[in-house]
């Protein structure tokens, strides 16, 4: 058909969506709320014949009215799929419609390729997006997470740039969002999953146009302050260094650049923005504003910010070593740090779900911690070849010290393990045993174990505030306790815990109270001199 009528075309097709069977209080939506406003849109244009452009021209003002509310979704699909029974009938004489695509895949950007000339507009704000999403499916991310970062992010930001006419790449329009959505969260009005994904994917976006390439980390916490960009190219250089020469392990990397940017920050606010007219004064006086953040970790801090120096002047950033200006000794705070009790370490176990895939892999990662002491970071970066199933042991190069351990693989571990290898862990080729349970698949970081525990001693009804600093580290000490009040000498204490000091294993002897108390000297009477002659 070529040239019909609009308002015979409407009859025809109501006819033939009756001989189809379908029921007549459809039909009446149909015609009532889908054909009659097509046809008085023609008619006010004053048109008689059907033309597909101009129902298409009706389609998108509906589309429009739906997305700023005004007109319900029901209402939005009876008029977009009465216009496609109007075309099918019209092109090809039926009604039979399969069912529609949904509207965004056919026309918003994030379901597109772009063309081949647009992606060579690398500013380009959609193919920035396409392409950061290409990115993002090959990290093996699951559909509902895609499909998150998607609607709640991307469509949200382009939708915001659209409106005020961006098509390149602007940092500072996306960033307005990204605070305008924050401000929605915190004042209830937007869910803390939308925040959470609308900030991701800005970060992912500026770092795709800034590297083009993303990585999976943490984002930083926000409103986290930063050093202007000369201190910031300095920590990153010393971090390096230490990274590639091995000098510093990535935990104690980690450690050192928070307190050196504490440092940096110190040296800001007392209005020095380089190095050149930082003296030893000056760091004397800086250091003591800093020690101020510190209730404890002093002697980590002062080490840290030593080497920091050191390496400026080794690399002829400063003229002095101004590393002399620090203190070589710092008072150390003893504290006394229990380990969890039997009943606890039971109750923890037990509150593991190891009918789960999660469950599984805490259960193995806390029975390892009890029945082997290892350090967090050591247990998470457990490979497979780091097991001798056949000799039942345990062999590592600790993180820490950089030193072999050879412990025993108790059976209940080495069971557990293996429960979780064979029937909890998720296929795939990383050789690390203990992974993330949601695609994409990585290796658990320390910090992960830690929050894991946390969450074990609440929902076990385990109160930090009873006994101050208990986390996954209180496996050691329970450790170390129970070998103690074993009568194990201290020699081979120190050697199942993998100390290259003896005196590593103080704290474990000021937490065996028996021990202690075995120590003691009795209270025996005294007498004067001269008495008793």
């Amino acid at each position: 058909m070529k040239h019909i009528n609009m308002k015979d075309l409407v009859e025809q097709v109501l006819n033939a969506l009756r001989q189809s069977g379908m029921r007549e209080k459809q039909i009446k939506d149909y015609k009532y709320c889908g054909f009659y406003p097509i046809c008085q849109y023609f008619s006010d244009k004053g048109l008689i014949t059907y033309t597909k452009n101009v129902a298409d021209e009706f389609i998108l003002r509906i589309r429009a009215g739906y997305e700023q509310g005004k007109i319900s979704r029901w209402k939005w699909n009876t008029v977009r799929r009465s216009a496609e029974l109007l075309e099918k009938y019209h092109t090809e004489g039926t009604v039979t419609l399969p069912q529609l695509t949904q509207w965004e895949v056919l026309h918003n950007p994030l379901h597109q390729v772009p063309s081949s000339q647009l992606l060579l507009e690398s500013n380009n704000l959609i193919v920035l997006v396409y392409q950061t999403k290409q990115e993002l499916l090959r990290f093996g991310h699951r559909e509902k997470t895609i499909s998150n970062y998607v609607y709640d992010g991307f469509d949200a930001i382009l939708r915001y740039c659209g409106e005020r006419g961006i098509t390149q790449y602007e940092k500072d329009a996306i960033d307005s969002f990204v605070a305008q959505t924050r401000a929605g969260y915190e004042n209830h009005l937007i869910c803390r999953s939308v925040y959470q994904n609308v900030r991701k994917v800005a970060t992912l976006l500026d770092e795709y146009h800034k590297t083009g390439k993303i990585e999976l980390k943490r984002i930083p916490a926000w409103g986290l302050r930063m050093s202007n960009t000369y201190y910031t190219e300095s920590l990153n250089a010393f971090c390096r260094e230490n990274e590639q020469t091995g000098a510093l392990a990535h935990s104690t990397i980690s450690v050192a650049h928070s307190a050196i940017r504490n440092f940096l920050f110190e040296l800001e606010d007392m209005g020095y923005v380089d190095f050149d007219r930082v003296t030893l004064p000056v760091v004397s006086e800086c250091m003591s504003h800093t020690a101020k953040r510190y209730a404890g970790g002093l002697g980590a801090m002062l080490f840290a910010i030593r080497s920091f120096l050191r390496f400026l002047h080794r690399n002829g950033t400063t003229q002095i070593d101004l590393s002399i200006a620090m203190p070589e000794m710092v008072a150390k705070r003893r504290m006394v740090r229990q380990g969890f009790g039997t009943g606890e370490t039971e109750k923890m176990l037990c509150s593991a779900n190891i009918n789960s895939s999660i469950g599984k892999r805490d259960y193995a990662i806390m029975l390892t911690a009890i029945q082997t002491g290892l350090r967090a970071v050591d247990i998470v970066n457990l490979k497979r070849q780091d097991i001798d199933w056949r000799n039942y042991e345990i062999r590592i190069i600790q993180s820490k010290t950089g030193h072999p351990l050879n412990l025993p693989l108790e059976s209940e571990t080495g069971n557990a393990i293996a429960d979780y290898l064979l029937n909890g862990r998720p296929k795939c080729d990383i050789p690390f045993i203990f992974l993330c349970d949601n695609r994409p698949y990585r290796p658990l970081k320390n910090r992960s174990a830690s929050a894991m525990i946390s969450r074990y001693m609440q929902r076990t009804g385990i109160d930090k505030s009873d006994i101050p600093r208990r986390g996954f580290h209180s496996f050691r000490r329970s450790f170390g306790a129970g070998l103690l009040e074993s009568e194990i000498p201290l020699d081979m204490l120190s050697e199942l815990l993998g100390h290259t000091h003896m005196d590593s294993a103080k704290p474990y002897l000021a937490a065996n109270e028996l021990g202690l108390k075995s120590c003691a000297i009795g209270l025996t009477p005294t007498q004067k001199a001269g008495e008793g002659w």
